[in-house]
């Protein structure tokens, strides 16, 4: 269970090319990254009450230079459902302000001595470790956790990827659920 009661989704993915317009080794590399995001776009497509697919056709997950027209793409079809978006923005007014985000206090590093993986199947735990990109026991910053964690949910092996943390007296093991 996700926990939203309203889902707002962007579909960013393509359509995967017929054979005869796979013409250059960017087309066949393009071609492969796209048949591995397909299989999983569907499903999270129908998890959406509301879903916004701007016109990126002509665009490939090579065109960084171009992030600013990729931009005006999503812009244009947000404004394009701003009716349906602020009804919803309005339906929310309902349950009154928000109430003040809960003050933690700031963590500068962890001590993890142990990780432990929740609903492993396709890849071997050691992988997922090494994709972390942290040596046990390791002294790390959040951003050094938090970018360990986008590198496993960039093999687009897990729906999700999520992790806590438990301390304990030598050290904290670091808990990631997939």
């Amino acid at each position: 269970k996700m926990g939203a009661d309203r889902v707002i989704g962007v579909d960013v993915s393509t359509t995967l090319l017929k054979e005869d317009r796979l013409r250059s080794f960017l087309d066949i590399m393009n071609q492969a990254i796209n048949f591995q995001i397909v299989s999983s776009t569907e499903a999270q497509r129908a998890q959406c009450d509301y879903l916004l697919q701007p016109d990126i056709a002509d665009f490939s997950v090579f065109d960084f230079d171009r992030v600013p027209e990729i931009i005006a793409a999503g812009e244009k079809v947000a404004r394009a459902h701003y009716a349906a978006l602020q009804a919803l923005a309005d339906t929310l007014a309902a349950y009154g302000p928000p109430s003040p985000p809960e003050v933690l206090p700031q963590i500068d590093s962890l001590y993890i001595t142990r990780v432990e993986t929740r609903g492993l199947r396709t890849l071997t735990r050691s992988l997922v470790i090494a994709e972390l990109g942290i040596r046990l026991p390791a002294r790390i910053t959040l951003d050094q956790l938090e970018r360990g964690i986008e590198h496993i949910y960039s093999l687009q092996m897990f729906d999700r990827v999520g992790y806590s943390i438990e301390d304990g007296e030598e050290g904290s093991t670091l808990l990631i659920r997939l």
